[in-house]
């Protein structure tokens, strides 16, 4: 994005600087980074700025700005630690439910607390969903979430305090990103369907290491 010259930088601390000096091996040079390949949190995690058509890929993030850092680096496929027997234990059992796009606010998170309750009755760990509707944020048009995200849907820390939210529900949930994770899609080969009125016949200590719920308000 440029540089900037400064003059010679001090010789010594508390020696004037000489911003006129010409010797370029002596001068300051101030370089702005381009803010999608070298990212900020805001950038990154919220804005999404390296999905607007044509953005190139990052090439450094960091994670400032967001908490809890782990769950953001988890959700955006950023965690490359293969820590999933340590996490979850050697029998982790999940409940993946279907979660409609293009609501109002006030229902999908209606939606997501439901299915919050159904896995705590059932002692299973809520995948959480990726399909609440990014129009939903203030900050939709003003931050160019509409270009980054045309088409798909956001995840409910574009509308909630994350931190809030997982000192509640952090036993309870695990972000949306685990799908990808090859850990998770093995085990979802052996998933089952199951209908929101029939969860109450699903044994809290038995059952498919997955549960995939159609209408998680009929199992409340």
């Amino acid at each position: 994005f440029g540089e900037e010259i400064l003059g010679a930088p001090p010789s010594f601390i508390g020696a004037p600087v000489d911003m006129t000096d010409p010797n370029p091996d002596r001068a300051v040079r101030l370089r702005v980074l381009d803010p999608v390949l070298v990212s900020h949190g805001m950038n990154y995690f919220w804005r999404g700025a390296h999905r607007h058509p044509g953005a190139a890929s990052p090439v450094f993030v960091h994670a400032n700005g967001v908490s809890p850092k782990d769950y953001f680096l988890r959700d955006r496929c950023l965690w490359y630690l293969d820590d999933w027997h340590q996490r979850f234990g050697p029998s982790p059992r999940f409940l993946v439910y279907d979660h409609p796009s293009g609501q109002s606010l006030g229902d999908d998170f209606r939606l997501l607390l439901s299915a919050v309750e159904v896995a705590v009755s059932l002692e299973r760990r809520l995948v959480l969903p990726a399909t609440m509707n990014c129009a939903n944020s203030p900050a939709y048009e003003a931050m160019g979430i509409d270009s980054a995200f045309a088409g798909q849907g956001c995840t409910f820390d574009q509308f909630a305090g994350a931190g809030v939210f997982l000192r509640e529900y952090n036993e309870t949930v695990v972000e949306a990103g685990l799908q990808d994770n090859p850990w998770f899609r093995s085990l979802l080969r052996g998933a089952a369907k199951v209908r929101g009125r029939d969860v109450g016949a699903v044994l809290r200590d038995g059952g498919p290491r997955v549960l995939v719920l159609d209408d998680v308000l009929d199992a409340v």
